[in-house]
């Protein structure tokens, strides 16, 4: 029968202590290091799908984590504004689609160019999203063989 040592039971509750107080930290870390590589999944995604040479769209992109590091995801830019529209606005209609005006009709001789009355979303945030999980099954596991290599010193 296998005895156990009351200093390798000591020490196994220090190791539990320091990593019960360093828990915070890591999950902040780790949801850091999901908004970057969440931020990149969506820029990715709009090089793919968005005709966008400038950039724009991609630019107003940006990372939000929670304040005890809770949550992280990407959004618009909050208060920026472009053309004379909010950029959150302008993200959600390349994302979702969006209407096509009709001409008023008024002058009997134009002809409208427009040979569809909608233009589909382009769906990026869908796309990231589906390399997301993959990205945070990853960012877990390193998070875990963190733990475990702490744990096994």
């Amino acid at each position: 029968m296998r005895s156990l040592d009351l200093n390798q039971l000591e020490k196994l509750d220090e190791t539990l202590t320091r990593l019960s107080e360093q828990m915070p930290r890591h999950r902040r870390e780790l949801h850091q290091l999901l908004a970057d590589r969440a931020q990149e999944a969506v820029r990715q995604a709009l090089s793919e799908k968005a005709k966008d040479k400038t950039g724009a769209l991609s630019d107003w992109q940006e990372q939000r984590v929670g304040d005890y590091g809770g949550y992280a995801k990407i959004q618009p830019a909050k208060e920026r504004f472009e053309r004379g529209y909010a950029v959150g606005y302008i993200t959600n209609s390349a994302e979702s689609g969006h209407l096509i005006r009709k001409p008023s009709g008024r002058w009997k001789h134009y002809r409208a160019r427009i040979t569809r009355r909608y233009v589909p979303g382009l769906g990026f945030y869908e796309l990231s999203r589906s390399r997301a999980q993959k990205i945070a099954v990853d960012a877990a596991e390193e998070l875990l063989g963190s733990i475990a290599r702490e744990l096994q010193t």
